[in-house]
């Protein structure tokens, strides 16, 4: 589970969108003349180097394809120190980190399971990890061999884990609305029952006689540890909790606004209003004089008086834009403050001195969209975040990344000839030449949004669409001037393909059909129904012949195109479809999506041949590289991932 990310996701579109005025005036359908897109370097994460298969993915081979590389370790979730302060533990979406006092990293955990939560044991290099769809927890301690499960308990992820700092292996397990623990307190306590919604935060106090826990139901509640009864429960719309040292003051962060409440009673002493993290984002000093709190900076706020005594982040590194923290952990002696920032970097910071020491990258957001050029020499990737990474898939590094202001990129194509590659973008289109990596032209304005778009094979067309009246523009691919308008969708168009000889367009919607057109005239030659939910996905055989549509039911359809007569049904997924893929030679597909699975189905048969686990999220793109020797697969886990046969 990935709490609050719509959250930074929100601010980011506010940003984007409120100078849409600005920049152009009147949206026009045709080649506008729109600004010059402003580039901001955006950090790059390290990949892994492949060597490329040398034979294509086929319907006889497919068995023998494995996993070849992964970009990216995901977008950060969690941090903690252990109780010496030597080792960091940094949870993404695909594992954790553990990391030295100086930033090295020391060991990895890879996960199958998204972590959520993360807390040492008590003078110890345990590490207890909350998961994502299961009722356990893990217990890490790269010393002692690999990670074990904690008990079960009720079905559900885990949202919430706190060590007791008194008894002796007392691990606290929130679990939906209840909290577990793994071993009965003295006084034969094994849960906590009350809140109506999931808890989300909990925190022993320094003594240990009490625990504090948030909830979804909007509410902070006290327990006596000693008899497992309720103390108090207050308002609260929690996303963290903490106890100053000297037990005194429970702090509990909110959106928008930090409240110190005294643990005796729950009474407000002092509230503070401004941006906070989107995830654990408050820590007290060691001395409990001071509470450290993400936002769009990290805050230093007196706790007696709860005035804000200085900030500094991202104003300290010339950042253009704000950064919410995901996270932050104080060092137990609490002259290193570990920060997750939302340009997805471990940053360690001197809080006194408000000094940047260090920074680890290789972290990113969730994946939209991945395209291959010709060549296969590059991959484009776009990120929910807006950004555009490029990819140099033999050495598996960055070689540009970028994030277009104030319009946030979607999806990117390149055109046949790799001359071209084309941006969508929440607020139009622009098209770079990648020979110069400038901007060749734009189609942009307010109201303009290009979530989907496809160069025809023969170079001459670029269909775009995104706006929610279902119409697609048609437009001259050296211009951007629209030829044609297609508009009998009567919803959001999700997904656009062009058949092998560039005469057909597909376009798949919201009201569950797939369209068959010809583009240069605008005749709609055949819709396609049988989906019961949300088109996301069509592709054309390379012979185009077949058309595969994949949707929100969770089923792949194939249809004869000559006549429109469905052929297949492919429904082994569990739950929706959003990518689909055909291989360079025809006899494979490849499908993805919330199931976290990719399936390769034989063409000429109907049947599953394998599954290929390994993302921990929905999976949202596909794509073969020319040669077919190489899939590509993205992910909101925040990782891309390459697929090949591993012999032949």
């Amino acid at each position: 589970m990935k709490p609050c990310r719509h959250t930074l996701l929100a601010l980011l579109l506010t940003l984007a969108l409120s100078g849409c005025s600005v920049l152009v005036p009147t949206a026009v359908p045709s080649a506008a003349v729109a600004p010059a897109a402003v580039a901001t370097p955006v950090p790059m994460p390290p990949g892994t180097p492949v060597a490329e298969p040398a034979t294509p993915i086929t319907a006889a081979s497919a068995t023998r394809v494995a996993p070849l590389a992964r970009w990216g370790q995901g977008w950060l979730q969690a941090a903690a120190w252990s109780p010496d302060g030597t080792r960091l533990a940094v949870a993404s979406s695909t594992g954790v980190t553990l990391y030295d006092a100086a930033l090295r990293a020391q060991d990895r955990l890879e996960m199958e399971a998204q972590p959520t939560c993360l807390a040492f044991a008590p003078g110890s290099l345990a590490l207890a990890i909350g998961r994502a769809g299961y009722p356990s927890a893990l217990i890490w301690n790269p010393a002692n061999g690999p990670a074990y499960p904690s008990m079960a308990v009720n079905d559900g992820p885990v949202n919430a884990v706190a060590w007791s700092p008194v008894e002796d292996r007392q691990l606290a397990i929130a679990v939906g609305p209840e909290v577990h623990f793994s071993n009965p307190s003295a006084n034969g306590v094994t849960q906590l029952a009350g809140h109506t919604g999931d808890v989300t935060a909990i925190a022993f106090s320094p003594d240990g006689a009490r625990i504090a826990t948030g909830a979804a139901d909007d509410t902070v509640r006290l327990w006596d540890m000693t008899t497992g009864g309720q103390l108090y429960s207050v308002p609260g719309d929690v996303t963290a909790l903490r106890f100053s040292p000297d037990g005194k003051t429970l702090a509990v962060q909110e959106a928008g606004r930090i409240r110190l409440l005294a643990a005796e009673d729950g009474s407000e002493l002092r509230r503070i209003d401004g941006p906070t993290g989107t995830g654990d984002a408050i820590s007290f000093s060691p001395d409990g004089a001071t509470l450290l709190a993400g936002g769009e900076n990290i805050r230093l706020i007196e706790t007696r008086s709860g005035q804000v005594l200085r900030s500094f982040g991202a104003q300290d590194l010339a950042e253009q834009d704000p950064l919410l923290t995901v996270a932050l952990a104080h060092a137990p002696d609490g002259k290193t403050l570990a920060v997750l920032a939302g340009d997805n970097t471990v940053q360690l910071w001197d809080p006194a001195a408000g000094r940047l020491l260090a920074t680890a990258a290789g972290y990113g957001e969730e994946i939209a969209s991945v395209a291959f050029a010709p060549d296969g020499n590059t991959l484009v990737a776009t990120t929910l975040d807006g950004a555009v990474r490029l990819w140099d898939v033999a050495a598996g590094s960055e070689s540009r990344a970028w994030r277009s202001n104030p319009y946030l990129a979607q999806t990117a194509a390149f055109s046949p000839d790799g001359a071209l590659l084309a941006i969508g973008q929440l607020g139009g289109t622009r098209v770079w030449d990648t020979a110069t990596w400038s901007e060749k032209f734009a189609m942009a304005g307010p109201g303009i949004n290009t979530e989907v778009l496809a160069f025809s094979p023969d170079g001459k067309s670029l269909a775009t669409a995104g706006n929610r009246n279902g119409s697609v523009h048609v437009r001259e691919a050296a211009t951007g001037e629209v030829l044609t308008t297609l508009s009998s969708h009567s919803g959001r168009v999700n997904a656009l393909a062009f058949s092998p000889d560039s005469r057909l367009l597909a376009t798949a919607s919201d009201d569950k059909t797939v369209k068959i057109w010809r583009p240069d005239n605008t005749i709609e030659l055949a819709t396609l129904a049988g989906h019961a939910a949300a088109v996301r996905a069509v592709a054309f055989s390379p012979d185009g012949l077949t058309l595969a549509g994949a949707g929100d039911d969770g089923t792949v359809r194939l249809w004869d195109v000559s006549f429109g007569r469905e052929l297949a049904v492919l429904d082994t997924h569990a739950g929706p479809v959003q990518a689909v893929a055909f291989a360079p030679g025809g006899d494979v597909l490849a499908t993805a999506g919330d199931d976290r699975v990719i399936r390769l189905w034989d063409v000429a048969t109907h049947r599953e041949i394998v599954a290929l686990p390994g993302h921990t999220a929905a999976i949202t793109t596909l794509a073969f590289n020319r040669a077919g020797t190489l899939l590509a697969s993205g992910s909101l886990d925040g990782t891309i991932r390459l697929w090949g046969e591993t012999w032949h």
